[in-house]
């Protein structure tokens, strides 16, 4: 049953009804047997928020392509206030500081729709894909995600792991934290990289620089510095 206050209402706490079935809806706040807790039906009325088990944002969609459910995404500017996506590039040639989570809905081009940055998204298809099975991202193919980890020079860190494994209502856990590249560390200056390079720190720079190693002092590092 469905009631509406059209009066302010005055009252020291409210009592969900922890039974209820009823679905998501724009603007409704129910209690989620599954994770728990209240969620809250978002705007477009296809993706809700369990409290305290969900984070992200409502992005727009600038790619010139439509991007479906479950899609890695990547930062690629603002509008309006708003966050702007385009599916993650994730073969070496974009930082891994870009990257930004995984699209919650189906967000056409030019469109408005959410995209995780922690927490479960349900209705992905998992099919096929273990309980338990980290996630990376495709370097072959952007927006993608792969159950093998990528090779070096790819991004290598695990955004996800399998939770529940369905065809059309698969979950999964998004897990955004992304590990820095060694030229993108603090106190790290990394240029112009060549075979055999090593970092040496640089105290007039207050750097660590990378260098070709001095042949006179290799011999003495090994020996112990005699």
């Amino acid at each position: 049953m469905t009631r509406r206050f059209l009066t302010p209402l005055s009252t020291d706490h409210v009592d969900y009804n922890t039974t209820s079935r009823s679905g998501n809806a724009e603007g409704r706040l129910r209690w989620d047997s599954d994770f728990g807790t209240l969620a809250v039906g978002l705007a477009n009325g296809s993706v809700e928020l369990p409290i305290g088990q969900k984070q992200g944002a409502y992005v727009k969609n600038t790619s010139g392509v439509n991007i479906g459910k479950g899609k890695a995404v990547q930062f690629s500017g603002a509008h309006g206030g708003k966050i702007e996506i385009e599916k993650a590039v994730a073969n070496g040639s974009v930082s891994s500081k870009y990257m930004f989570g995984i699209t919650a809905e189906a967000i056409d081009d030019d469109g408005f729709g959410f995209v995780v940055t922690d927490g479960y998204i349900r209705g992905v298809d998992t099919d096929g894909i273990l309980v338990g099975t980290l996630l990376y991202f495709d370097p072959d193919t952007p927006g993608e995600l792969t159950t093998s980890k990528p090779s070096s020079g790819n991004i290598t860190t695990p955004i996800a792991v399998v939770t529940f494994s369905n065809q059309n209502s698969g979950v999964i856990f998004v897990r955004m934290v992304i590990e820095s590249q060694l030229n993108e560390l603090e106190g790290v200056n990394i240029s112009s990289l060549v075979d055999g390079d090593t970092l040496i720190y640089n105290s007039s720079a207050s750097a660590w620089q990378n260098a070709q190693p001095d042949v006179n002092f290799v011999p003495q590092l090994l020996m112990g510095g005699m």
